[in-house]
């Protein structure tokens, strides 16, 4: 969770005014700052692939000229600060972090409309020529380091190094390897306001923070969708010493149903057979097989994801672990997306919940 984490979350239900600053850089070169957007808007969603998209519109001044302008789309990166003051005294700023500006349009009312990544936008552009592999006697932090090099920093926090197992190969997308490797330990990497991806891992015995219904909660929904499995196929490689001093590997796998679901809501002869296969890659075993299947079952419940909205809270973010009252009871999970203005408008926050892995 974004800084201040120490403010209880019912102070959101006070009225006040929130307001966006934003900062503008070109390498090592500051363009701008302070500059008020008149519209903000930030969206962050998971699942096959993480996106990470922050919406401004500006005033007709700051359309750009030329390549130096705060806002072109000619490598400027956007700092954004959100400032909160509620109208019974709680005042604090919660730094959203930096983004890479990719599009900039004149918008039909004379201003203009400004489209930004999060800085995992930096690997996507850049992906590696050919396949690759960890290098021997590589590390959970040293591959991460080589994956995002020279892009972003990795800082691992709470979450133990360990040796990496062989066998692992990417792809050329380094967020696809990044992606891969972190849901191979049920971790989740998230860029932070340092600008380094800071990895940590959800844990449900301790709730990030907490919101009471009837004051922040407005509305609860379950996702129901054909595409929730009921079937779970975790394969991997166990690689074996041999007696001439080389190894050799055979497929090991976890099969797993949740046709007892619900009722038996997801029986195969009832629901159909809708299957996840898991590609253990980290998988030095059976054991960690069965565990990438766990992780993997875990983040659906017998009555699919939830979703709320709610009064904003503008220190949320994907990874934190919320507790929340509604009309669907208590719900503890890990959050996988949301949607929050970072304006002064009377728009609701929606953000999506996960079972914890």
């Amino acid at each position: 969770m974004r800084a201040p984490a120490n403010v209880d979350s019912r102070v959101f239900a006070a009225p006040g005014r929130v307001s966006a600053r934003v900062d503008s850089a070109r390498g090592p070169h500051v363009l701008a700052t302070g500059l008020r957007p008149l519209k903000a808007r930030l969206d962050v969603s998971t699942g096959t692939s993480r996106t990470e998209t922050l919406s401004l519109q500006f005033d007709n001044t700051l359309i750009p000229v030329d390549e130096w302008s705060p806002l072109a789309a000619m490598g400027q990166t956007l700092h954004v600060l959100v400032d909160v003051d509620l109208s019974d005294g709680t005042r604090f700023t919660v730094d959203r972090g930096w983004f890479l500006i990719q599009e900039v349009t004149p918008s039909r009312d004379g201003g203009v409309t400004v489209q930004c990544k999060g800085l995992m936008q930096r690997l996507a552009d850049d992906p590696f020529p050919f396949p690759s592999s960890p290098p021997a006697g590589a590390t959970l932090r040293s591959e991460l380091e080589r994956l995002c090099y020279p892009y972003l920093s990795v800082v691992l926090d709470g979450v133990s190094d360990r040796r990496l197992p062989g066998g692992l190969a990417w792809g050329r997308s380094r967020t696809d390897a990044v992606d891969s490797l972190l849901s191979s330990y049920g971790l989740v990497g998230r860029v932070m306001e340092d600008g380094a991806l800071h990895v940590v891992r959800p844990d449900e015995s301790k709730a990030d923070v907490r919101y009471p219904d009837g004051t922040l909660v407005l509305e609860a929904n379950a996702k129901w969708t054909h595409s929730h499995p009921n079937h779970w196929l975790a394969v991997g490689s166990k690689t074996e010493s041999v007696k001439t001093d080389s190894t050799h590997s055979h497929s090991v796998k976890h099969d797993w149903w949740s046709e007892a679901w619900a009722d038996g809501a997801f029986d195969k002869s009832l629901y159909g057979v809708v299957t996840e296969i898991v590609e253990a890659k980290a998988a030095d075993g059976q054991y960690d097989v069965d565990r990438a299947a766990g992780l993997a079952v875990r983040r659906f419940s017998p009555s699919g994801a939830k979703s709320f909205t709610m009064v904003p809270d503008y220190r949320i973010d994907i990874g934190d672990v919320v507790s929340v009252e509604s009309d669907l009871g208590n719900v503890v999970g890990s959050v996988s997306g949301y949607s929050m203005p970072l304006d002064d408008s009377v728009d609701t926050m929606r953000i999506d919940i996960e079972g914890v892995v």
